[in-house]
């Protein structure tokens, strides 16, 4: 019985790139596409700033953040603080600074993050008709952007 390929005129199988894996057709993802080493980056060289603790009572049911970069000291401007329960999250603005308001009492799980560095974490307990004022600074993390080749559709002799 010839096979369904063949009768397409197609002998050998063509493979589709895509930007995680090698596709072959009817088959799934075959072999992953494994990133080299980042390069060397002027930061990484760079020591941290000294570390600010800053915790500050702040406006009733209010919670700001002012977010540093710790390498530099610069605000790091888009951002994300998030705070569960109850699963919010607000971006900086061009200061560095998100504020979350209208909080009850409670504890949280306060998370910040931005682009090329590393998520920082710690709780943060809210009494009644309390609010807070927070510094953070966050350590510069390698972020590797590699190039990406899709030819969603073509097989490899087609995209070339």
């Amino acid at each position: 019985m010839m096979s369904i390929r063949k009768r397409a005129g197609l002998a050998t199988r063509p493979r589709i790139r895509s930007a995680l894996c090698v596709v072959t057709l009817a088959m799934g993802c075959r072999t992953p596409v494994v990133p080299g080493p980042c390069p060397a980056v002027k930061w990484a060289a760079t020591p941290l700033q000294p570390v600010i603790f800053f915790d500050q009572p702040g406006p009733q049911g209010n919670v700001t953040v002012l977010l540093l970069d710790g390498h530099s000291g610069a605000p790091v401007v888009g951002g994300q603080i998030a705070l569960t329960p109850p699963n919010l999250a607000v971006p900086t603005d061009s200061n560095g600074i998100g504020t979350f308001t209208g909080l009850p009492a409670g504890r949280y799980l306060l998370i910040a993050r931005g682009i090329g560095f590393r998520a920082w974490r710690d709780s943060l307990v809210l009494q009644p008709g309390d609010g807070r004022i927070r510094i953070v600074q966050l350590r510069r993390e390698g972020l590797c952007l590699e190039e990406i080749f899709s030819a969603i559709g073509k097989t490899d002799e087609e995209s070339r």
